[in-house]
């Protein structure tokens, strides 16, 4: 698997589609950054209550993220899919977990999350190991909403066999990149890192899916895969 192509093909896409991706990049960032984290810290510092004020703050966090930022990353991964593909997006690929499936996509997104933490309790190699297994789940119901939980980790586990280790280094290659994001407090990251990145992510996932041997959305409730 070449990384070079992959991020060659990403900034392909980047330069013809960049400031609708670098809005998303914000969205996901306000979601993602803004679920209570500040104002948890302030309540511990200021206030009298603060322990209880921080575990609400925290727990309003995990209810934005389940509920709020996992069916919108599915729906930005559809958007950068379609782009990536050639094809006209729309912000309406952007909502289409919160219309399409969304309570099947929120159980199976909160499910990963789960699983990986599970595994993260054993020792942390394998924690890292089934998050870079499970990584294609938000790419499958990307593009099918529908599947339902034993066949989104039965396929995420099959498409990335064999390529746990390409997608270790590829993430491992943006370590300079996070960096530069980190030196200019942040805004490297919007303005380029985060864009970049999950557009290669998608080019990965893209790559897989036409692989030869895989068939992704063909006969998959045939295969008798546990959730292990």
């Amino acid at each position: 698997m070449n990384r070079q192509v992959l991020k060659a093909q990403a900034k392909d896409v980047l330069r013809n589609h960049y400031w609708p991706m670098v809005g998303l990049s914000v969205l996901l960032m306000i979601f993602g950054g803004g679920s209570g984290s500040a104002n948890t810290i302030r309540a511990v510092f200021t206030d009298d209550n603060s322990i209880a004020l921080a575990t609400y703050s925290t727990i309003v966090g995990m209810l934005i993220g389940v509920f709020v930022v996992n069916p919108l990353t599915v729906g930005v991964n559809r958007y950068m899919i379609r782009i990536s593909r050639g094809e006209q997006a729309r912000f309406e690929d952007v909502i289409y977990a919160f219309h399409h499936n969304y309570f099947n996509v929120v159980k199976i997104m909160l499910m990963e999350v789960v699983f990986i933490l599970l595994w993260s309790l054993l020792l942390v190699i394998p924690g890292i190991y089934k998050a870079f297994e499970y990584s294609m789940i938000p790419y499958l119901l990307a593009e099918d909403s529908s599947l339902s939980q034993k066949e989104a980790f039965a396929t995420t586990k099959r498409i990335m066999s064999g390529h746990i280790g390409d997608y270790f280094v590829l993430t491992l290659s943006f370590f300079l990149w996070y960096f530069l994001g980190a030196l200019t407090f942040g805004i490297l990251y919007i303005f380029y890192v985060v864009p970049y990145v999950n557009l290669t992510y998608t080019q990965f996932y893209l790559l897989l899916t036409k692989l030869p041997e895989d068939n992704t959305f063909v006969n998959i409730n045939n295969q008798n895969t546990d959730l292990s």
